[in-house]
């Protein structure tokens, strides 16, 4: 929950700010409080401050981060992608022991994201609402990406030493957690072994690959206003994407028919005529983010273990799907 908090309490919290920032918070009239998981996220007037840490107790490696944001908007910039918070400022601040945090600063959109929005919707107001995502998301996938990877950071050869790097990764730290069996952990690696030529890409495409309701902000009819969380965009699969986009979609009334209408729709703008293989990549990659997540959420301390149940169920009923 958001909370309201003072420049001095801020400056107690974080003393070591970037005097730019330090200038921001002194000047506000009113300062919202938004904690996440991953993020501390400052809303100023009109101005969200996000400052990025990285994640105990896990060595985890592939968080964009506020740099990485950064360059992928100015990347698709230059194709005139529109649906985009435009960032501000980007700052850096070293701590007494030379850790460095990461400070971003981007305009408040208008809206609220589509999985608070959804529910309330008429079934035509859901159509539109698809449409616009898709033809939104099939635009974003139409942008190059120099390289597979962060525009800003962690990089790979192809495409499938990604989907490969995190598989064999992940096992490792599933195996000593033991949040999956053996067995359980050896079907996946199968499964992704048999079906790695489907991983064979021509060229990166721009992705988000956090494409979920909750990043998406809608007007009250519906309307998609804008695509936030950017820290995370890389060259890589397009239907990563779509799958990330629909299987990470908050559990709220209308999602199915939400769901129906874009898989229609996105599958109209790329043409895809396969569309059992596009369903078979569709849920190996519902699969691979599952297991990618999965060491993260029972190492995070502020995770509770629902999280990681939720995660291990989805692993086992998308197992039982490709077996």
């Amino acid at each position: 929950m958001p909370s309201y908090i003072t420049a001095q309490e801020v400056f107690a919290l974080y003393p070591h700010l970037p005097s730019t920032l330090k200038t921001y918070f002194t000047r506000s009239v009113s300062i919202t409080f938004l904690d996440g998981i991953q993020n501390v996220v400052f809303l100023i007037d009109n101005v969200y401050i996000l400052r990025t840490r990285k994640i105990q107790l896990y060595e985890f490696d592939d968080i964009g981060g506020c740099s990485n944001f950064k360059a992928a908007v100015d990347h698709i910039d230059k194709y005139h992608f529109k649906f985009h918070p435009n960032y501000l400022v980007l700052q850096q601040s070293k701590g007494p022991s030379g850790e460095l945090t990461e400070f971003l600063l981007y305009k408040q959109f208008p809206g609220q994201s589509l999985d608070i929005i959804l529910s309330t919707l008429s079934k035509s107001e859901i159509y539109n609402t698809a449409k616009q995502v898709a033809s939104i998301m099939y635009e974003l996938h139409q942008i190059p990406a120099p390289y597979y990877g962060f525009f800003s950071g962690q990089r790979f050869d192809s495409w499938n030493a990604f989907i490969n790097y995190w598989i064999d990764k992940q096992s490792i730290y599933i195996q000593k957690n033991k949040t999956l069996s053996d067995e359980e952990i050896s079907k996946v690696r199968f499964l992704f072994k048999k079906h790695n030529s489907l991983f064979t890409l021509l060229h990166p495409s721009t992705i988000h690959l956090d494409f979920s309701s909750s990043n998406i902000l809608v007007d009250n009819r519906g309307n998609v206003n804008c695509i936030i969380d950017w820290d995370n965009a890389r060259g890589g699969d397009p239907i990563i994407d779509v799958s990330y986009a629909l299987e990470r979609g908050y559990k709220t009334k209308n999602l199915s028919i939400f769901v129906d209408y874009f898989l229609d729709e996105y599958l109209k703008h790329s043409g895809e005529n396969n569309r059992r293989e596009f369903m078979l990549k569709y849920r190996l990659y519902s699969l691979f983010y599952a297991y990618k997540l999965l060491p993260v959420h029972t190492a995070h301390i502020s995770n509770p273990r629902e999280n990681v149940n939720d995660l291990t169920r989805y692993i086992r009923k998308i197992l039982m799907l490709l077996l």
